[in-house]
């Protein structure tokens, strides 16, 4: 289960902040559209209001994401072979 809401999560990421940089680049290059409807077929959302929606999907795909995710052990660093000093006592 964690898996699958891992993998949704990073889709709502991705996804999400690429609506959110087409209406960022909507509102750079036709800034007055972003008062219009979204769709033809429906009155809301506005372009803006899927720009805002979009990001926090984004915003909060990625956190579950970063929290759902594995990480892999840490591996530990070992003295190098016939290196029996210790890391202070050695000369530079």
């Amino acid at each position: 289960m964690k898996r699958v809401v891992n993998v949704f999560a990073l889709a709502f990421a991705v996804y999400g902040f690429a609506a959110w940089v087409y209406v960022a680049a909507v509102a750079i290059i036709l800034p007055y559209t972003l008062s219009w409807r979204l769709t033809h077929l429906l009155s809301w959302p506005r372009t803006d209001t899927f720009g805002e929606m979009s990001f926090l999907a984004s915003f909060i795909g990625f956190i579950v994401w970063r929290f759902t995710r594995e990480v892999p052990p840490a591996r530990s660093v070992e003295e190098p072979p016939g290196d029996s000093a210790p890391r202070a006592n050695r000369h530079v």
